[in-house]
């Protein structure tokens, strides 16, 4: 068979043509796998902390992590106030990354923020008033960044105030009803002639048999039992779908713990020693209802503040001493061991966190 040397040659560069053609395709498919799998990561990137932040005084924070760029190191201070129901972003420090590894940036807490960012939140509150103050920190080289997470500063739930003693039935052992219509006061807000007669329906709740009250003369109550007439109250004569629960959890410590219900517009009843109007370090026949309702961050650690139902009035104690108190609270000789109860709604009114 003879072939045609021009139809040969005319064969061959079509098959290169088609060769070139089916590379391109080739090599845009693997392109465009490619960057369907690089653009989550960027993404990813963009919205993953890999930066921690710690407050070493009131005006020093101390950054650890992927610092991987040397461009701006970007200290925010984000507040909350739910009477504006707006974030702000508040650039409070910046200035030139040149470690790696670790980072300590001085700031001004009260100066006059660099910038400032009004943003909507994504949630809607109508609640009693809440204000939340933190900080986070940015890393950027221009092109990618890195954020930390939140680390609280400040938060306030106004909840109130209730004295136990309104209550008709044993007003001396009404320290957790008292304390749980407090941890109410953010989500269904009551007053006067209306918190009274709340304070007295939840009492009878609380007592009325072994489900509800420790009882059977006293009305000491556990933690599930202030649960228990607080769910069933907010059921029934609120037609409420809200659950107040235990948070405690072997795997966070009583601050972690306080403080994420706390930034998620939850207040927590607590139990603790308590004798002559203060809380103690160890039992001394007298345990008692508080509901913690906000904190402070100060160089010696967090202080928290709770509603306290005996002295009816505002009141703050460090970290270490409520987790110490609470830890320590006891019985005597009635028989029952207390669970170390955190007592707040199972689910969060809004998180102000990065997202």
């Amino acid at each position: 068979m003879k072939f045609d040397s021009a139809e040969h040659r005319r064969y061959n560069e079509l098959e290169s043509v088609r060769f070139l053609v089916r590379g391109m395709f080739l090599l845009l498919w693997v392109v465009s796998i490619l960057a369907s799998f690089s653009e989550p990561v960027r993404a990813d990137r963009l919205r993953k902390s890999e930066l921690s932040i710690r407050m070493l005084t009131q005006n020093i924070v101390q950054l650890s992590g992927d610092i991987s760029v040397n461009d701006q190191i970007l200290l925010y201070c984000r507040e909350y106030r739910s009477a504006d129901h707006v974030i702000t972003d508040k650039l409070i420090s910046n200035l030139a990354a040149e470690t790696a590894g670790t980072a300590e940036v001085l700031y001004d807490p009260f100066a006059v923020p660099l910038s400032e960012t009004r943003l909507v939140p994504d949630f809607d509150y109508h609640g009693r008033e809440i204000t939340i103050k933190a900080l986070y920190a940015v890393i950027s080289d221009g092109i990618s960044e890195v954020r930390s997470d939140l680390v609280y500063i400040e938060c306030y739930l106004d909840t109130g105030v209730v004295n136990q003693y309104w209550c008709n039935l044993a007003g001396a052992t009404a320290c957790g009803t008292a304390a749980g219509v407090i941890a109410m006061q953010i989500s269904y807000p009551s007053s006067g002639d209306d918190l009274f007669t709340r304070l007295n329906e939840m009492r009878k709740y609380c007592a009325l048999g072994s489900e509800f009250s420790t009882g059977p003369a006293e009305y000491y109550l556990e933690g599930a039992h202030i649960s228990n007439g607080v769910n069933k109250y907010i059921s029934e004569e609120l037609s409420g779908s809200m659950v107040l629960t235990d948070h405690r959890s072997p795997d966070r410590t009583t601050e972690e713990t306080l403080i994420e219900l706390l930034t998620t517009g939850r207040p927590a009843v607590i139990e603790v020693c308590y004798l002559l109007g203060n809380v103690t370090r160890d039992f001394q026949g007298i345990s008692h209802w508080i509901t913690i309702n906000g904190f402070s961050l100060g160089p010696e650690g967090y202080t928290f503040r709770f509603s306290d139902p005996i002295t009816v009035s505002y009141r703050s104690i460090s970290s270490e001493m409520l987790d110490v108190s609470n830890a320590n609270v006891s019985y005597g000789d009635s028989g029952y061991i207390p669970v170390r109860y955190i007592g707040a709604f199972s689910e969060p009114l809004f998180s102000i966190a990065i997202h």
